[in-house]
């Protein structure tokens, strides 16, 4: 016996419509970074490179370390240093399918997920790196996000 396939996706961009439409953005990030948190496999938060690497891997990210001087926009980052230099770029979304139609819902989500799966007291901290004004914003945000991890900080 075989089912017929299943249709997540078109689920999936059901609920992102009615909650981008409702405003719920807010609590979808709450809930991401609850989910997050719920998947870390430990209370403390990620150590460090290597750690963060491992968990992203897993999730999907498919995460590539780069050197800070390769990034636009990082060099004279405030606090940066010689061993500030690393990122971690992501070199996929796991929810880019949706994310094509509702980018700001979505990538607000996934950040809050990030948040919560890298845990925010330690060393790793995720932020978007977004440059409004630039036609490819938007794709550059879906199809990227990069960890400085020295810094703390994941960058889309």
């Amino acid at each position: 016996m075989s089912l017929p396939a299943r249709d997540y996706r078109t689920a999936a961009e059901l609920l992102a419509e009615a909650a981008e439409q409702a405003g719920l953005d807010a609590g979808l990030c709450e809930a991401a970074r609850r989910r997050g948190e719920a998947l870390r496999s430990s209370s403390a938060p990620c150590g460090g490179l290597e750690e963060a690497m491992e968990v992203l891997a897993a999730r999907g990210y498919v995460p590539h370390l780069e050197a800070a001087e390769d990034i636009e926009g990082t060099e004279g980052a405030e606090g940066a240093t010689e061993a500030a230099a690393r990122v971690v770029r992501m070199r996929n979304c796991p929810f880019h399918a949706v994310a094509e139609r509702f980018p700001p819902l979505v990538c607000g989500m996934n950040l809050a997920l990030l948040e919560g799966l890298l845990g925010a007291d330690g060393p790793v901290r995720a932020r978007m790196d977004a440059r409004p004004g630039n036609a490819a914003w938007w794709s550059r945000l879906l199809k990227t996000m990069m960890i400085d991890i020295e810094k703390g900080v994941v960058l889309g």
